[in-house]
């Protein structure tokens, strides 16, 4: 292994150029990270609503 400098605060991965991903890896991500989000709103807006209700109705004046 490679001995750094001291001063040297960069990650050994961080050193080498990284590739770049290819554009249906990307595609992939934002979907899967769409997915995840829309399916995490879904959820708790559906426990939100079953929580109401649950509640006791409040009377206004």
């Amino acid at each position: 292994m490679k001995e750094h400098s001291p001063s040297s605060t960069a990650a050994p991965a961080d050193l080498r150029a990284q590739r770049r991903w290819p554009l249906w890896r990307k595609i992939a991500a934002y979907t899967i990270l769409t997915a995840i989000a829309l399916a995490s709103i879904w959820f708790i807006d559906r426990r939100v609503d079953a929580l109401a209700k649950d509640a006791p109705a409040v009377q206004s004046k």
